[in-house]
């Protein structure tokens, strides 16, 4: 299988782009630690304090692995929706359930609060799991409903498996024959049975996956079972298929040959280029897109923005399902893209056999997309401070500290944007300014529309900065070379691992990153690990 697929793939089971867990940083000395997580830690470090650095570090490794969280994963509204068309043969349309994606946090898998399953959430799903119970075919899930609860009790142990991606209890089984006993008499058996594929979609088990674990000794493992969702989901965003079910039955999923083995075949299924798809829209924010507004651009269509809103994603997954070649180098710099006709005003190219290819070097990769250029840009104008901060936050997983925004000064006489921009690089602005800049400025040779142009108002376009990557200013005069320097730093390639970790655990990593500031920050602690050594208190990045 394609070697970097299967990288790319593994990250997401296990810790960061290292062989073993990153160490621990220490705070005041050169002590090295290693995490403990305990359920009694929540607010024990809640409040402490670390010194904020702008600086990149490259991840260091320990000689011991870390011990992971363990995790009640609830499913995504695609991956709900994927359950949903496995296990009862319905197709729904998972946008009207709540939104998973907040404005702050990347990916639909992420386990934070605004994911949680609250009072508007619960009535999503109550109605979905009406509209399922409708539209299923209830002959095909309870072949022998003529009769009765014989029928329904013999048949849950394998429907309900295939739902809840585990084998059922007994009790669990008599509960859900009981929905059907308790209701059958007065609304009949079909009835009845579609208030159990209700009770078995609103059930915990469906609506969530288990990465609990089992207890050994005091060590928590995940069980066969959940190996086998963690592989689907993660490859797939759906529910084990047949092979993977009987592996997990037979317990051979606790073998790291038997996993590899799996991975390669699920990664070679061509429902996994949709995963590419999906991850690649979501870590670029594509769909961010459809908020932008050209009023005095007819040329800015609907069209064009659903067309935009896809390429980044089918880029990646293009990229990706080659048989070789398929690195992040290989995406940063891909000369040609998925596209349709709705895109030739911004390219000035038509499509052949539905591909863009690019003469122009600077036009090459992801941040040569239409998608990139026009979201980044303000409405009037481009704006390179929102390019470079895109740039810093999403491919070099820098952040920036907190800080207040004012309305961007106004043009007096010859002043032109870039000099305004260039202008908030003094004072108290600059710390963060300039960083944005370094890079915005670069992409000035595309306008709002991410047209190629050579000059803004009235003024030629020179490209001459000194970005700062792994710590460094590396001098570029084109776009061109300031993705190839980013493709190969270490920094960039941390990042995209942070990245695939981030949409794979649905957490954040437990390790520092820079932080952009004016000034020098602290930064307290909001979420609470507690270390051997008391002196490493991390906040989670």
């Amino acid at each position: 299988m394609k070697r970097f697929a299967l990288i790319l793939t593994l990250l997401t089971l296990m810790p960061l782009a290292c062989k073993n867990a990153p160490k621990a940083p220490s705070l005041n000395s050169g002590d090295k630690a290693e995490p403990i997580i305990k359920e009694d830690d929540g607010k024990k470090f809640e409040g402490k304090e670390i010194e904020a650095s702008s600086s990149f570090k490259e991840i260091e490794c320990a000689s011991e692995p870390t011990v992971g969280l363990r995790a009640w994963r609830r499913l995504s509204n695609v991956e709900f929706a994927n359950t949903v068309a496995s296990v009862f043969g319905v197709t729904i349309d998972s946008s009207t359930l709540t939104s998973d994606i907040s404005h702050i946090d990347v990916y639909d898998t992420m386990m934070v609060t605004g994911n949680y399953v609250d009072k508007q959430r619960l009535g999503a799903y109550r109605t979905k799991a009406k509209e399922i119970a409708a539209k299923v075919d209830i002959a095909k899930v309870f072949p022998c409903l003529a009769s009765g609860a014989t029928c329904v009790t013999s048949t849950l142990p394998k429907l309900g498996a295939s739902a809840w991606r585990r084998p059922l209890e007994a009790a669990e089984v008599t509960n859900l024959v009981k929905v059907f006993t308790l209701t059958s008499a007065s609304v009949g058996n079909e009835t009845a049975a579609r208030f159990v594929v209700q009770a078995l979609v609103m059930a915990e088990s469906f609506l969530y996956r288990s990465e609990l674990g089992r207890s050994v000794n005091g060590t928590y493992s995940l069980t066969s079972w959940e190996i086998a969702s963690a592989l689907s989901y993660a490859i797939l965003r759906r529910p084990p298929d047949a092979t993977l079910t009987a592996l997990a039955q037979s317990g051979a999923l606790s073998k790291t040959a038997e996993i590899k083995k799996q991975i390669a075949r699920l990664l070679a299924d061509p429902l996994a280029k949709a995963t590419w798809k999906d991850f690649a829209s979501m870590w670029l924010d594509t769909k961010k897109i459809q908020q932008s507004e050209r009023p005095n651009n007819k040329e800015f269509t609907a069209a064009l923005k659903t067309a935009a809103q896809q390429e980044a994603g089918d880029l990646f997954a293009d990229v990706m399902s080659k048989a070789s070649g398929s690195n992040l180098a290989a995406f940063y710099t891909a000369d040609s893209v998925p596209a349709s006709d709705a895109t030739k005003t911004v390219y000035d190219v038509t499509p052949v056999s539905g591909q863009v290819k690019f003469k122009d070097a600077d036009r090459r990769g992801p941040l040569g997309l239409a998608s990139y250029l026009i979201q980044t840009a303000a409405d009037d104008h481009t704006s390179p401070p929102k390019r470079g901060a895109f740039v810093i936050e999403r491919m070099m997983c820098s952040q920036f500290s907190n800080f207040d925004t004012i309305p961007l000064p106004k043009k007096s006489g010859t002043q032109t944007y870039h000099d305004i921009y260039l202008g908030l690089e003094g004072g108290s602005c600059g710390g963060c300014h300039k960083p944005m800049n370094q890079i915005g400025f670069m992409f000035e040779g595309f306008d709002m529309m991410g047209r190629a142009r050579t000059e803004a108002e009235g003024v030629a376009i020179k490209i001459d900065s000194t970005p700062n990557l792994d710590g460094a200013e590396v001098p570029v005069k084109t776009v061109a070379e300031f993705t190839t320097a980013l493709a190969h730093s270490k920094q960039g390639q941390e990042c995209f691992a942070r990245q695939i970790f981030r949409y794979g655990f649905g957490r954040k990593e437990l390790t520092p990153q820079p932080i952009i500031s004016a000034k020098p920050v602290t930064i307290k602690v909001q979420h609470s690990v507690r270390w051997k050594k008391k002196k490493a208190i991390l906040k989670p990045c």
